[in-house]
């Protein structure tokens, strides 16, 4: 009897000891597939991120660059257009905090979009009235050219030079209105170049803070947490520092332009 008891002490030990051993195995196995799939999800969640995070970067370098003479509008709208899915794909693994930042920077980028391409249409719209009233002073110009050379060589007929007189004094009053026009204009051109450059840094200063928030979201969401508190009144602090300087600056520009007819007349 003792024989058996003995046996099925030993047997039973061996099955509680099993069955633990298989309980640790399987919690063990369940841990680990959880940490490959989070850890896929968060590789996952770094690519996506990091490709929104390039695609941003595109957006605000867009924004900034409505200023730059040396960039047509479409080469300008082609700076953002390089990878438009990427926020999109964005959305797919982000949480509702995350989605909700980046609807609010694509909401921030359509605003400013609107704003800033109607300062440069603007701005194109007087430089291409310039250039028509150049064409017409050239085109006066050389009329008038002719008409003198005309009277110089005795080539008009008689009958004919009280005409010849009179168009030459309309063409002459013409290119005066014609420069008169273009004063105005250039006056507009200035001042229009000195507001699309101040649209232009004040973007690209607010997106600063649009993208931060995108950031904290981020950052939450792969477990390395900001102080959004402290982050985000570290870049307006930054936009505030900023701002007064890029004042300042086009202050002095403007006073350059409000003291260049004085000179004129000195002159």
């Amino acid at each position: 009897m003792g024989f058996w008891q003995t046996l099925f002490a030993t047997l039973l030990g061996v099955t509680v000891a099993g069955a633990i051993s298989f309980l640790n195995t399987q919690k063990q196995l369940r841990h680990d597939a959880e940490q490959r799939d989070r850890d896929r999800k968060m590789n996952l969640r770094r690519d996506v991120y990091l490709e929104a995070a390039e695609a941003i970067g595109r957006a605000q370098g867009m924004l900034a660059s409505f200023s730059r003479d040396d960039l047509s509008l479409s080469e300008i709208i082609d700076i953002a257009q390089e990878n438009p899915g990427a926020l999109n794909k964005a959305q797919i693994v982000a949480d509702e905090e995350t989605v909700k930042a980046l609807v609010g920077f694509g909401k921030f980028v359509t605003r400013k979009l609107v704003d800033l391409l109607t300062l440069r249409l603007a701005l194109q719209h007087i430089r291409e009235e310039l250039s028509a009233r150049r064409e017409n002073i050239a085109h006066l110009e050389a009329e008038q050219a002719n008409l003198a050379s005309a009277f110089r060589g005795q080539q008009i007929r008689s009958d004919l030079v009280d005409y010849f007189l009179l168009k030459f004094r309309e063409n002459g009053e013409r290119l005066q209105t014609l420069r008169d026009e273009i004063g105005h204009l250039l006056d507009q051109e200035s001042f229009s170049i000195r507001e699309l450059g101040r649209a232009t840094v004040q973007t690209t200063l607010e997106s600063q803070v649009e993208v931060g928030k995108i950031n904290i979201a981020i950052r939450r969401e792969v477990e390395m947490p900001l102080d959004s508190g402290n982050y985000l009144a570290l870049l307006k602090e930054l936009a505030t520092e900023v701002q007064p300087e890029v004042d300042r600056a086009y202050a002095g520009v403007d006073k350059i332009f409000e003291e260049k007819p004085k000179l004129g007349e000195n002159g």
